[in-house]
């Protein structure tokens, strides 16, 4: 049996440039992405070569409830990292509806600004259109599909995949979801593909949906 590392060079040196991968949950998908940036970083003179979407990129989310106010100022945190300097400044709220609106949220959205701004967006506060004052929380699979947009629209944003264009891996971004936002996830697969196929770039998709799967290998 092939180790994480050992497929991941083997996705590396394969030929073909768009790669979809099903496996269960618990075998190393996630593992496999980071494997795989950890091999093409280091070929890369310890810089990043492709851009990423996996369990990592969703932790950098987590929600305070301000359970201390009675839920008064609940919103979606954003860890600091890397990513707030080089990006999280550049990318405005209209970028992310436009990825939104084929999902139909039933909410509206605000960043809030860090008050370094150097560091850009602190968090994300929900609220329903007309009740701008009352900060809302959108469920586990909500949450799931904005952060998914949100990467959407990072991978679009000028100065990131343009310098870092060497491959997409994007490791199951359909947890927690019903078989309708399914569908549309793989719409917006499949037009990632659309619009960054070129024979220098490879894209891989990992995924334990085998709806998700068939979907994208038809």
């Amino acid at each position: 049996m092939s180790t994480v590392i050992e497929i991941a060079k083997q996705l590396k040196d394969v030929g073909e440039y768009i790669i979809c991968i099903y496996a269960f949950n618990a075998t190393g998908k996630t593992r496999l992405s980071v494997a795989y940036k950890d091999l093409t970083k280091a070929e890369n003179k310890g810089d990043h070569a492709g851009v990423y979407y996996n369990a990592y990129s969703e932790d950098l989310f987590d929600w305070d409830n301000d359970e201390e106010n009675d839920n008064e100022n609940i919103r979606l945190n954003i860890k600091y990292s890397s990513l707030n300097k080089k990006l999280y400044s550049l990318l405005t709220e209209e970028r992310i509806q436009e990825k939104l609106i084929i999902f139909n949220p039933r909410y509206k959205f605000k960043f809030i600004p860090d008050e370094n701004p150097e560091i850009g967006i602190d968090s994300i506060r929900f609220y329903i259109e007309g009740e701008e004052d009352v900060s809302i929380k959108i469920s586990s699979g909500e949450t799931r599909i904005f952060v998914w947009c949100f990467f959407l629209a990072l991978f679009k944003l000028e100065g990131w995949a343009d310098k870092q264009n060497a491959h997409f891996f994007i490791d199951d971004p359909v947890s927690s979801l019903d078989d309708n936002n399914i569908f549309l996830t793989a719409d917006t697969l499949m037009k990632i593909v659309e619009d960054n196929f070129t024979t220098n770039r490879k894209i891989i998709i990992t995924t334990h949906h085998i709806g998700l799967f068939s979907i994208l290998y038809d």
